[in-house]
């Protein structure tokens, strides 16, 4: 089954806005009408085609290989099999990663705010050495403060690639620090 209607738009404004739509319209539907035409290769007239496209017609597959829309019908018996494993794939793999997403996301949002929990502006010698001991990828420049720490972090792993997924192992969470050594980037 195949529907054709005319080029339709949902338009918003004054009243020169709705006539440049409409008029927009219309250069479209001379380029649509063309594109049918030429596909049919003489099959189907200009008027029937406009009348089709007016009515907002519904044609089986016998008719779009009348009017020449369709090159051939498929048999109705198509094995699929192959098709569904490759989206079942996809699918598992789409899930793995946004599972993994998840997690990161998560973790990354924990370990900002035991930082927040853990450290403020009064006690920067504090900070450094927690920062040092738990992330000795990210340095915590001098009188820095715990805003600026968090934005580091974040930058950190915004521009970090994953270098290959970690693995975990008795379906225990990641630790920040295990997403965070698995992605190469700098220093």
């Amino acid at each position: 089954m195949m529907m054709i209607h005319n080029a339709m738009n949902g338009t918003f404004g004054n009243s020169k806005q709705l006539r440049k739509a409409a008029d927009d319209l219309d250069v479209i539907m001379e380029g649509n009408r063309q594109a049918f035409l030429n596909k049919s290769n003489g099959k189907i007239t200009e008027e029937k085609l406009i009348e089709l496209l007016e009515e907002e017609s519904w044609l089986t597959a016998k008719q779009c290989l009348e009017y020449g829309f369709a090159d051939e019908i498929l048999d109705s018996e198509v094995d699929l099999t192959d098709a569904k494993q490759l989206l079942q794939k996809a699918n598992n793999t789409f899930e793995q990663e946004l599972s993994y997403n998840k997690s990161l996301v998560a973790q990354a949002k924990d370990f900002t705010e035991s930082i927040k929990e853990n450290v403020t502006n009064k006690n920067i010698n504090k900070a450094s050495h927690i920062v040092q001991v738990t992330t000795p990828k990210i340095v915590l420049d001098e009188g820095m403060d715990i805003d600026s720490f968090i934005q580091k972090v974040r930058e950190r792993l915004e521009e970090a690639e994953p270098t290959e997924e970690p693995q975990q192992t008795q379906n225990k969470p990641l630790s920040m620090m295990e997403a965070l050594f698995n992605m190469k980037g700098d220093n």
